[in-house]
């Protein structure tokens, strides 16, 4: 998607993208893409990569609202990766939020969970890393998973703040 592509496909993933606030920065920094065929089809392609830059995992975003289903998960399991891990500094705080568009609304050294679970992996780099803070960003509906996450992580020596989000509203 960093590349002008004349094609309607492309017109439509980028003005989806624009909606969301995904600007031209945010693109090149995630490596997004669009799929206008296979298992990926009509779905803004969202990869992550691992600390060596090897990809790791891949979520698919319909482009179109009334698509169904929204998301499109790679089949690899999520618990044995740290999404977007390439693009995080373990010397700063780190904010965890639900999904990778959470996640690059944040703009900063943010970690989608690809869900609502702190994999073990996630957890034992962020114990490793022997981090001061860690934000724990989820949806409202989310808040007795938040207080799960963060007392997890407490009871492991590292600081925890929990962001309450008003009713309806996501870190999207």
């Amino acid at each position: 998607l960093w590349e002008n592509q004349n094609d309607i496909l492309f017109k439509h993933a980028i003005n989806r993208l624009k909606k969301r606030g995904v600007n031209y920065g945010d693109i090149v920094k995630y490596r997004m893409g669009y799929s206008g065929e296979g298992r990926y089809k009509n779905r803004i392609v969202i990869p992550s990569y691992d600390s060596e830059g090897e990809l790791n995992y891949i979520v698919g975003r319909a482009i179109w609202s009334s698509q169904k289903p929204k998301y499109k998960n790679c089949s690899a399991p999520k618990s044995k990766i740290i999404p977007f891990e390439n693009t995080i500094n373990w010397t700063f705080p780190l904010t965890l939020v639900e999904g990778p568009f959470d996640a690059i609304s944040a703009r900063r050294n943010c970690v989608p969970l690809l869900g609502n679970r702190l994999s073990d992996k996630l957890e034992a780099r962020i114990i490793r890393a022997s981090l001061d803070l860690v934000n724990v960003v989820l949806d409202p509906d989310m808040r007795d998973t938040a207080t799960d996450i963060a007392e997890s992580l407490i009871e492991e020596g590292i600081g925890v703040r929990v962001v309450d989000l008003p009713a309806g509203k996501d870190p999207d």
